[in-house]
């Protein structure tokens, strides 16, 4: 059996937690994410997305920027406390978001745009090899 580094998924994939609390973007995102080589772990909530990250090692997170109970701006400054090094991307529907919520993440990308630019993102804050 080959050994793998604790903060990769699968098959050394760089493992990633996505958080959305629309099912359909999740989904859409997490298939996209796996087809580019990422092992993906989902949650629907900020609840969710602390217990994963609590229990996960992790290379990058992307939150949605409005949720319920918890905002992506709330949850980014959770898990800085959790996982300081691992880089935020945030994505919303929105474009006017307010400066101190983008200070809080390493990239913003619209929802809008569909995968191909959170994946760019995400190469960005993890490295060209991402």
């Amino acid at each position: 059996m080959q050994q793998q580094d604790a903060s990769q998924g699968l098959e050394g994939r760089k493992r990633l937690l996505l958080v959305d609390d629309q099912d359909n973007v999740r989904a859409f995102y997490k298939s996209y994410l796996e087809h580019h080589g990422y092992s993906v772990l989902v949650a629907a909530n900020g609840r969710e997305a602390l217990e994963l990250a609590m229990a996960n090692s992790l290379q990058a997170a992307v939150l949605d920027c409005e949720m319920p109970e918890m905002s992506g701006h709330e949850l980014a400054r959770e898990l800085r406390h959790i996982h300081p090094w691992v880089p935020i991307v945030m994505v919303s529907g929105r474009d006017d978001i307010p400066p101190d919520v983008l200070s809080s993440v390493d990239a913003f990308v619209s929802k809008r745009l569909g995968g191909q630019p959170l994946l760019a993102a995400l190469r960005r804050v993890l490295g060209s090899s991402a």
